[in-house]
């Protein structure tokens, strides 16, 4: 489980698309929209880290990313 763990963490780190995504949030003052098939591993660590930004805590950011295991 800490090997998972630790590419949750490579993943959020050091992913270029991230840094892409968080640009254009920060230059856009419309809406941004991103998806995936799925939404579980890239698309919804993005999701976490957008709502971490924006001021949600950690733990209610686990839980709505912990929702994908039971809706996907």
């Amino acid at each position: 489980m800490s090997y998972i763990k630790a590419g949750y963490k490579e993943m959020a780190f050091n992913n270029p698309a991230y840094h892409r995504l968080f640009e254009l949030l920060l230059r856009n003052d419309g809406y941004v929209y991103f998806h995936c098939t799925a939404g579980k591993d890239r698309t919804g660590v993005a999701g976490f880290l957008v709502m971490i930004a924006l001021g949600m805590s950690e733990e209610d950011a686990i839980q709505e990313y912990l929702l994908s295991n039971i809706y996907l």
